[in-house]
């Protein structure tokens, strides 16, 4: 996984910043000034709130004409939906017809939602957070009758691309995103203490997230105590927030829980609320408006990592473009991220990336370079 380019010169400038502040986390973020704190981990922290330069294409071929595009996205009840709204917003900008399958986290019904795409006789099949091994056979079908597919989110964007795989996959950046969190709690608990981790194995991005933060933590804060806890998308609204409470409870010394999909975040809330616990704080990644509008008020949601979903979709047409016009996929993206803490939350409370992506895209469509 390739790491975003802009992270040296932006951990060269970081020590600029200070820790973080809410009246809630302002012993949190003093604590995090100690000294048992590695000045590299206090950087990184710092430089995952900085805003990013565009890193994406800078050349395209001419817009494809009248192409009908269907979007999976894992469900419409996530945070998959900002994702397929950009997609619709770029096919308008292309003039392409856009059609929205939700299979609402079930492989299932992504299966089918495939298969409805071949039988319309799309052009190209988009997906998001859509695991392709659980796809494959329905893959290969679309590839076999020429369709154009690009996937996202799924952590297999360096892998190879087979016949019974996705022909490209935009990232999310999920090795850097849980460097970022990691680097964030580090910081905040100084460097020590018990933290807490809950994630669903059956999606590989999230495992890629969890990795990230395991492999960070023991390298460069030793003394914090990572217990990674196993839950389930299908836990979300039903036991999720009682499976929460339960880890809590067993592990009184948690200080932090690190959470690699806000999809979980709003249930963890409540369970926290429920105990009347106002000492762990949730770190998370995706920047969901309800994790993002809890940071706002200063509630227990410390401090989350933004993925502008919305640019991930115009990303994942670009590459629809480039293919159907039988150019190679872009390769990295550059689709970015951002700590989002309440002393910068974006506007709007939703974070897009710092730049006019739409724009940028559009011109690239229309002209062929930037």
């Amino acid at each position: 996984m390739k790491k975003l380019k802009f992270f040296g010169a932006l951990a060269i400038s970081a020590v600029v910043m200070s820790g973080c502040g809410t009246a809630e986390g302002a012993s949190v973020a003093q604590a995090g000034a100690g000294t048992g704190v590695p000045a590299s981990v206090k950087d990184l922290a710092a430089a995952a709130g900085q805003p990013q330069s565009w890193q994406g294409p800078k050349t395209s071929p001419p817009m494809a004409k009248n192409k009908f595009v269907v979007s999976i996205p894992c469900s419409m009840a996530s945070g998959c939906a900002p994702w397929d709204a950009g997609v619709h917003a770029a096919g308008d900008a292309l003039g392409w017809k856009v059609q929205t399958i939700d299979p609402a986290f079930d492989p299932a019904k992504m299966n089918q939602a495939i298969q409805q795409a071949i039988d319309l006789h799309a052009d190209a099949i988009v997906t998001w957070v859509v695991d392709p091994t659980l796809v494959a056979s329905s893959i290969a079908a679309a590839r076999a009758k020429g369709i154009v597919v690009v996937s996202g989110a799924t952590a297999r964007e360096d892998g190879p691309v087979t016949a019974t795989g996705p022909q490209h996959g935009v990232s999310l950046h999920g090795v850097t995103q849980g460097q970022w969190v990691a680097a964030q709690v580090c910081t905040d608990i100084n460097a020590e203490g018990q933290v807490q981790m809950i994630t669903d194995p059956s999606y590989e991005i999230l495992t890629q997230r969890v990795n990230a933060v395991k492999d960070y933590l023991s390298k460069n804060c030793p003394k914090v105590a990572l217990k990674v806890q196993q839950v389930s998308a299908n836990d979300i609204g039903t036991v999720l927030q009682n499976k929460v409470s339960a880890f809590v409870q067993t592990n009184p010394d948690t200080k932090g829980l690190i959470i690699p999909a806000d999809v979980f975040t709003t249930d963890a809330v409540v369970a926290l609320q429920q105990l009347g616990n106002q000492n762990v704080k949730i770190y998370s990644i995706d920047g969901d408006l309800p994790s993002v509008q809890v940071i706002a008020t200063g509630g227990a949601v410390r401090a989350t990592v933004g993925s502008a979903l919305e640019w991930a979709g115009w990303a994942t047409m670009d590459n629809v473009n480039r293919l159907v016009e039988g150019q190679p996929a872009n390769g990295d993206d550059g689709v970015p991220g951002r700590m989002l803490t309440k002393d910068d939350l974006p506007q709007g409370l939703t974070y897009k990336g710092d730049l006019d992506y739409k724009a940028m895209y559009t011109k690239l469509w229309k002209t062929g370079s930037l």
